[in-house]
């Protein structure tokens, strides 16, 4: 697996478990998959990545960030007429690493609970990699939109 960013291409070893540094990954989606995505929402849309400097170097599986950030974008901001803001927190807590993929677009659809195959894959992933250590939560964001919490242990 190739990860590309304009100054960054990393080889990932497919036998090993595929992890790299939050702060890659933060610059492989700010890079051409963020300027696409930029492009096709016209400046509708929004970017925060808080994430502290320390958790920026700590190794976190792939395919787990992005499908939630393409999933908040495609389902969220996009389907809103004035856009919205993507925020991606991380934050360390009792020993447990939690990452949030927050959207202000237009949340969930009626009667929907977050199920959709994106999710389901990055809920079998955290299976695959945590068994029972790992979750992930979707609800309805308070400020509107969809947050999606991933918990992983630290």
């Amino acid at each position: 697996v190739l990860l590309e960013h304009e100054q960054v291409a990393v080889e990932v070893d497919d036998v090993a478990p595929q992890l790299l540094n939050l702060g890659i990954q933060r610059r492989a989606l700010g890079g051409r998959r963020g300027r696409l995505l930029g492009l096709r929402l016209g400046g509708r849309l929004r970017w925060t990545f808080d994430v502290p400097d320390e958790l920026l170097v700590r190794r976190f599986p792939l395919m787990l960030l992005q499908p939630l950030v393409e999933n908040a974008v495609t389902h969220g901001i996009e389907p809103k007429v004035s856009g919205g803001e993507l925020r991606i927190a991380a934050r360390l807590d009792e020993g447990r690493l939690r990452l949030a993929v927050a959207d202000t677009g237009v949340g969930l659809r009626e009667g929907g609970s977050g199920t959709g195959f994106g999710l389901e894959n990055v809920r079998q992933r955290l299976r695959a990699l945590f068994g029972e250590a790992a979750s992930l939560d979707v609800r309805e964001n308070s400020g509107g939109g969809v947050v999606a919490t991933l918990e992983i242990p630290a």
